[in-house]
């Protein structure tokens, strides 16, 4: 087990917001800080297709919520599926209206 600390923001861009950073190497016991900060609430979406790093999380099913200046932190499971973990962050911004993440993919942890 790693036991790291991995440090993720959502930031806000002049024309919406953007993911910091996009792809980021994960392992076993590492805790995981997502941080908000675009000014308004955004959701974020884990696959299903892999085992998510936060139970249950999955594209529509049940969205990570976080709102303006709050941090969601969580320990990447053993049981990670190895590989990317590719995700969707949706800002509920309105500038110019509510979006997806700019980047120039999905950003991703790289369960090792």
């Amino acid at each position: 087990m790693a036991n790291g600390n991995i440090f993720v923001t959502v930031a806000a861009t002049g024309h919406g917001c953007k993911v910091r950073h996009a792809h980021t190497n994960v392992t076993a016991g590492d805790c995981v800080h997502i941080t908000n900060l675009t000014g308004a609430p955004i959701q974020v979406y884990f696959p299903n297709y892999a085992t998510p790093l936060w139970a249950g999380a999955g594209f529509g099913a049940n969205p990570l919520l976080l709102a303006n200046g709050v941090t969601a932190n969580a320990f990447v499971d053993a049981s990670a599926t190895v590989g990317l973990l590719e995700y969707s962050v949706y800002c509920e911004m309105q500038n110019p209206h509510p979006h997806h993440a700019d980047g120039n993919s999905h950003p991703g942890f790289i369960v090792r």
